[in-house]
């Protein structure tokens, strides 16, 4: 989730020497290694230089998910008194994450579960449900697959907060048309001192808006490099000399 986009935030695995030869013994199938996460779809980056206020959009693009497939059987699992199934057909996407947090049988015994290692370079694979659920399946370097189902209520996707074992998903990787993430830069705040930029995410409904950084000084271009362009801003001023907006220049970056 949580990003998409998406975009999302990668943990950082330290893993022991012990736990690489267990990744070189157990060589994991071609289906969970390789891109994971999204790309910008191509012809989709629009630019708007020109005057902009504050809020403004400067560019945007879609990006879609860099792998698809799906599931070639029924997957389900047990879960207390109910069942999580998802019925062959089910729409797959690839997503890459830190480690998880193992969930306990009983919450009351492990006030602090221990994290669950993916193997090192694995990707997870991904189902987005009709209910509003995301299943995210990963494989650790011993050859268990652990599953993650939660209700994202972000279209950014951080880091898994629970792992439990269960049966490996049956994926058939092919095309799948998934609805594409809107991403944007927009112009966020300015002064004497310079200006502030956001993005924004978007999809099915669901939107995130964030300031990227420090802020800019108007000598300073910014490299938009999600968008393969360089952004420069310069300031506009009415006849009393105050700064009413911004004025945009995008080029293809180099």
């Amino acid at each position: 989730m949580q990003h998409r986009l998406i975009v999302a935030l990668f943990a950082v695995a330290v893993i022991s020497l012990a736990d690489l030869a267990a990744a070189q013994d157990a060589a994991l199938p071609p289906l969970w290694t390789g891109a994971a996460g999204t790309r910008l779809a191509e012809g989709t980056v629009h630019d708007y230089p020109g005057e902009h206020a504050a809020g403004e959009v400067l560019v945007e693009a879609q990006f879609v998910y860099a792998r698809t497939g799906r599931l070639t059987a029924d997957w389900a699992v047990r879960e207390g008194p109910s069942e999580l199934r998802m019925p062959a057909g089910t729409p797959m996407f690839t997503e890459r994450f830190g480690p998880t947090i193992r969930a306990a049988t009983d919450p009351g015994v492990s006030p602090s579960p221990p994290t669950i290692e993916p193997a090192p370079g694995s990707v997870h694979w991904g189902a987005e449900l009709p209910s509003g659920r995301v299943v995210f399946f990963f494989r650790t370097a011993d050859g268990q697959t652990f599953y993650n189902a939660q209700t994202v209520g972000s279209v950014l996707r951080g880091m898994l907060n629970r792992g439990l074992p269960g049966p490996e998903p049956q994926i058939s990787e092919e095309p799948v048309a998934f609805e594409p993430f809107v991403f944007a830069l927009l112009l966020g705040d300015f002064n004497e001192s310079g200006y502030t930029l956001r993005r924004s995410f978007s999809r099915a409904g669901q939107s995130e808006n964030y300031v990227t950084g420090a802020r800019q000084t108007w000598d300073q271009p910014y490299n938009a490099a999600t968008f393969g362009r360089t952004v420069r801003l310069s300031p506009v001023r009415d006849t009393a000399g105050a700064i009413v907006a911004a004025r945009v220049e995008i080029t293809p970056s180099r």
